[in-house]
């Protein structure tokens, strides 16, 4: 038996909130389970007038591996709560039944930036 529309959207509603739980949690674990390893950004700047060429790189700062991947995984379930909260989810439900999932198309285009 398959199911109804509706039931296919209640699913999917219940499904990305579940899948922000998920996202968090392992966002957590990262952050517990995360040792000191970071990552240098380096910068060199130019030392002169232009066409003079670039100084010596040099550390600007150093990112925290653990911290960065754990952002990402908190941003993928703040996406997925917002697309099942009571404020966005009859707009996503409109867009899916017209054949449109502008979600999609917004964690798309910022992905790439």
């Amino acid at each position: 038996m398959t199911a109804t529309a509706p039931e296919r959207l209640t699913r999917l509603r219940r499904t990305n909130a579940l899948l922000g739980l998920l996202h968090a949690a392992q966002g957590v674990a990262v952050l517990a389970l995360s040792n000191g390893f970071a990552l240098p950004v380096t910068g060199s700047f130019m030392e002169g007038p232009p066409g003079s060429g670039l100084g010596e790189a040099r550390v600007l700062f150093d990112v925290s591996f653990a911290i960065g991947v754990a952002a990402f995984l908190f941003i993928s379930a703040i996406a997925h709560w917002l697309i099942a909260s009571p404020w966005y989810f009859p707009r996503y439900r409109a867009g899916l039944v017209a054949g449109r999932n502008y979600a999609r198309w917004i964690e798309y285009s910022s992905a790439h930036q």
